[in-house]
This record gives structure tokens, sequence and C-alpha cells, in this order.
């Protein structure tokens, strides 16, 4: 059995609340119309473009240069003002309403929306969500913009598509690919199976057929094969309610703050469970690479567990201008500050800096240090070695400050 070294951890969440006001409500109106007519493309002949005949289709350059201006970086914060992560979004209508993923903005306390010509918006709600569609609406009452028009043509496999997103934060990438399953049901959810890329960053962006329509929310991809990925079908945004518009905090503290789930490995022991239980926020599998790494807040405790040699732990983290990345690992158990393996990584994957085994007269832990000087992404990958002898998961909490 390996000893148990005891750790405090501290929680902190604060929450806002903005008023539903006249406008949004016209807003919200219209946009239970455009709803409840989800398929029927005579609600967006106004702004959005004319689809071409079914004889012909727009190029790829076409297509590129109609959809970029209809398309947003959303960047999201915590309740201390620190960015959280990045994903992307587009506009459904003239008013400002943007559709992205939910993993997106869970968890958020604020969030923020760039345009294509640049000018940044705050995400005043949201006009609804739901987990397990993976779909969110944003409010930012950006009036006048342009708009993509959802499709309401059937989508078959071998149909070219194209993804448009802020690919590991490299803004504006387009890609292509084809429909390799037109419709495949996941957990009662409908998704478009493509082969187009999906990267960290890309969650959110519209998937849009050749007509430059809009059929799914880039959404999802299986690392453990190569270009399996996958789009929430564009119908299934009927399914959001939109009648009770909340804002970013509150819909993060009805939907548990910051509190996400459990370490994944089976915990019987209390005074583990306790301890788990009392970290910021606990990982989610599987964050086992680059594209489905959990997002790091700046000096927040993670709590996750590595469960033998094959687990690794990918998180994530948002530079915003030249800093000091400094991170401590604190295990559960004292053993396994010897066999703990971390490193911080840049958005290449080239490692930075390697953590190190340190013990002081009340406990054993582990310390990284990278200085670094471009903005973008960087991640820190937590492991146990081949030679690893305990069949206890390795379980740690991880602070990181930048």
């Amino acid at each position: 059995m390996k000893k148990i070294i005891v750790i405090a951890l501290s929680m902190i969440l604060l929450v806002s609340m903005t008023p539903v006001t006249a406008q949004a409500a016209d807003i919200l109106g219209e946009l239970l119309g455009k709803l409840d007519s989800l398929g029927d493309s005579s609600g967006y002949s106004e702004e959005a473009e004319a689809a071409p005949a079914e004889t012909g289709s727009y190029s790829p350059k076409q297509l590129y240069e109609m959809t970029a201006p209809k398309v947003v970086e959303i960047t999201t914060y915590d309740a201390s003002g620190q960015p959280m992560s990045r994903g992307s979004g587009f506009f459904i209508d003239s008013q400002g309403s943007i559709v992205t993923n939910y993993h997106v903005i869970q968890d958020a306390s604020a969030a923020t929306v760039q345009t294509y010509d640049g000018s940044t918006y705050e995400v005043l709600q949201v006009m609804g969500c739901d987990a397990a569609l993976d779909l969110a609406i944003l409010d930012t009452r950006i009036s006048g913009n342009q708009y993509l028009k959802m499709s309401d043509r059937k989508v078959s496999t071998g149909d070219t598509i194209y993804t448009l997103g802020s690919s590991l934060g490299l803004t504006g990438t387009f890609s292509d690919g084809l429909v390799s399953t037109a419709s495949r049901l996941i957990d009662g959810v409908d998704y478009i199976q493509i082969t187009a890329p999906i990267s960290h960053g890309n969650s959110g962006g519209p998937l849009i057929n050749s007509y430059g329509e809009v059929i799914g929310v880039n959404t999802m991809g299986f690392t453990d094969g190569q270009n399996i990925n996958f789009a929430v079908n564009i119908n299934e945004l009927g399914r959001l309610d939109v009648s009770s518009p909340r804002t970013l905090a509150e819909v993060s503290r009805e939907d548990g703050g910051t509190a996400q789930t459990v370490a994944s490995a089976a915990v019987t022991d209390e005074a583990l469970s306790n301890w788990l239980s009392n970290a910021d926020m606990s990982e989610v599998e599987s964050n086992d690479s680059f594209d489905w790494a959990d997002v790091l807040r700046n000096d927040y405790y993670m709590a996750g567990c590595i469960e033998g040699i094959d687990d690794y732990d990918y998180y994530s983290l948002i530079v915003l201008e030249p800093t000091t990345i400094d991170a401590v690992i604190l295990p559960y158990y004292s053993e396994d500050a010897e066999y703990l393996i971390g490193a911080i990584v840049d958005p290449e994957g080239n490692i930075l800096a390697a953590a190190q085994a340190y013990e002081d007269s009340s406990s054993s832990y582990l310390n990284v240090t990278a200085e670094v000087t471009d903005p973008g992404t960087y991640y820190i990958i937590l492991c146990v070695p081949d030679d690893y002898p305990y069949s206890e998961a390795a379980y740690y909490a991880l602070n990181a400050v930048w």
C-alpha cells in the first residue's frame, strides 16, 4: 500500500448575472421562429447568399471567401478573468446569434468573440445550450453581420464538405474532406462522420457543403483512428430550448460550476474520494491527446489519475503574452513522486521542460517551469514509466500558474 500525502485544496467560484432586456426578448422571439422552421430556407433568404443551382456548386476558394466573414473565434474566461480555452462559432442571423459547441463554453464565466475583421465583442447571454447535444447558441447583439444559411439539402455519403475554424489557435483554418457516413447516431445524437480534420480550437465551427450552406457543427474526432471525425447534424439545433436565456456565469453555476467529474478510476477509499472532491476541477477522460486535452485554469487545482502505463493525461493552457509557466504536481501517494513523468510542451509538440521530483519535511512533489515568449496554446502532459510497479492508479493534483 502506498503512503498518503494530505494536501489542502481551495475552491473559488464567482458568478455574475445580467437581466434579459427587451431587445434580447425581440431577438429571442426571432430565434425561436428560426428554430421552429429549421430546414425552411425561406427564413434566410434576405441576408444569406442564394445557393447555386443543383447542377452547380462553388469552388473551394469561393466557399472560403463567402464563409470566413461569418465565422468567429471564441475565447472563454474563468471567474478571475483568466483565459480558459479557445474555440470556433458562426453567425446564424443578422442580430449576432452565434452557434458553437457546448463544450467550448462549458464552465466559463465570460467569453468574447473575435470577428473576421479583428473586432472583439462580449458574449452577453447563452440563448440555449445542451450538453448532450454539445450545442449552444450565444447572443452578442452584433447587428448587421453576415451569417450562414442552414441547409435543407439531404446529406449523402461521399459528399464533398469543408470545415472552417481556429485549429490549434490558427484562425481561419480551412479544410476539405468527404462525408464518410451521412448519419451516425451516438448516444441519441445525429452526427455526420467526415474525413476533414478537426483539431483543438476547430470545435464549434461550421461544416459546409459545396453550396456554402451549413450542414453540421464540427465537434470531435477519434484519436485512435485516421480521419474519423464528427460534426453534429445542424438539424439537431432545433432540439435546443431557447426559452430561458442565461448568462455564461449562470450556466456554469447551474451546470455545477467548476466541478466536472471525479477522476476516472474507481474510488472506494473515503479519504481519497474526499481529497479528489476538494480540487477545483477533475480530469475528464479521454484526455489522452493534444486534440482532447482538458483545459487548465490559472492557479486552479486539477485532480487526476494515471491508470497504468498506457494512460496519458494532456492539459492545455492559453498564453496571451510572454510569461513563465510554473506547474506543481502533488501525488496523493508519496511513492508516486518517484514515478510520475511530467513535461511542458509547445504547440508543435516540442518538450520545453521536464518535471523534477522534490521532497521536503512534509511532502513529495514534482515541479516543472518553462519560459514562453510566443502567445498560443501550450500543454502539460503526465504519465508513468513502463516499469511502474503499483496496481493502484497514480492520483495527483496539478496546479499551474502562468
